[in-house]
């Protein structure tokens, strides 16, 4: 009896795990990666970025964000860093750490040659010592921020800008993640710092008004070769309120005669009446539901989605467990007769 009750409790929980499963949607993400490697054990005959171009030029036309790895061999070479920086903000960049020739040779470390480069021993930080991994890392890094880096600029004001916006807002460019001291020489003399997010890209509004007249703002932040740089703006800004004095444009004066037009008096004519029409009202037919038109996405037609309501669920799970009493009971019967 136990083994019975054991029997259908498990076919039960079975059932609705199996069902529930098969008709729950999930919202997944997709996130395309694309690796870029140097020419350490290159062996074809195109240009290394021949590939990473054509990939960038599909993901642009379909409007993809995606990551883009380069290992350190690439970092070193100049077409892939060319392309790196080509990338707008929509993508992002990283490090792939294969170990190469090339960052053992850098970092000073013995390349673990196990005669195939893409044996664990050789390509991986785990076939190394931990004082050569923080060695490999640390020169890896470096090359990395250099070539991904960019140099502090100032979007936002343009040279010699006018703003009516006492707080105008200041945006400008940096190294990824650098922080950006900003001044801003004026009778209030602001200075504070701002972080740059992931893609370099920093912005600030003064939190007091600026006095209205003629305004310097200097930012210092690292640039991509790991040196402060100092970029200077200028910029003007008027009180608010103010208006531009403009000579206005004189009003043309209309000139003209009026001149006055007889009309002649029109003669009334009988007219037959006419005739009302009578409205007839005819039943419209009551349209039947039409189920919601597929949608397509990215190409791909796509179902309406059923609801996710249990009851389908454990109705589906009742029907089972009844077909496998009955089949027990039909076992069990056949082996007493």
């Amino acid at each position: 009896m136990i083994k019975l009750i054991t029997f259908f409790i498990s076919l039960i929980i079975f059932s609705t795990f199996i069902f529930s499963h098969v008709i729950a949607k999930d919202d997944k993400q997709v996130v395309l990666v694309n690796p870029i490697r140097g020419s350490d054990f290159w062996s074809h005959n195109y240009p290394l970025t021949e590939t990473p171009k054509k990939e960038y030029e599909i993901i642009k036309k379909n409007n993809f964000p995606a990551t883009w790895l380069v290992r350190y061999d690439g970092l070193t070479n100049s077409d892939v860093q060319q392309f790196v920086k080509s990338l707008d903000s929509s993508q992002d960049s990283g490090l792939f750490f294969e170990i190469t020739p090339s960052l053992t040779n850098a970092a000073g470390v013995k390349y673990n040659d196990t005669g195939n480069w893409h044996f664990a021993k050789s390509v991986l930080l785990t076939g190394y010592s931990p004082d050569d991994r923080k060695k490999m890392i640390d020169v890896a890094f470096s090359k990395f921020k250099e070539v991904t880096g960019k140099d502090p600029q100032i979007l936002t004001p343009k040279k010699d800008e006018e703003f009516s916006d006492q707080q105008p807002l200041l945006k400008g460019t940096s190294s990824p993640n650098e922080t950006v001291t900003i001044t801003i020489h004026s009778q209030e003399n602001i200075q504070t710092q701002v972080k740059a997010d992931s893609h370099g890209v920093w912005a600030y509004r003064p939190t007091s008004l600026l006095s209205s007249g003629q305004h310097t703002i200097s930012i210092v932040s690292k640039g991509s070769s790991g040196v402060l740089k100092t970029v200077t703006q200028s910029f003007t800004v008027y009180a608010q309120g103010s208006q531009v004095t403009q000579t206005a444009t004189p009003s043309a004066t209309p000139t003209g005669i009026i001149t006055p037009t007889i009309s002649a008096t029109p003669t009334p004519t009988l007219a037959a009446p006419t005739p009302t029409p009578t409205a007839i009202l005819i039943p419209s037919p009551i349209p039947s539901p039409v189920a919601p038109p597929a949608t397509s996405k990215g190409g791909v037609q796509e179902l309406p989605s059923p609801g996710n309501s249990i009851i389908p669920v454990g109705f589906m799970a009742l029907g089972t467990t009844f077909v496998g009493i009955v089949l027990f009971l039909l076992t069990r019967g056949g082996s007493s007769l």
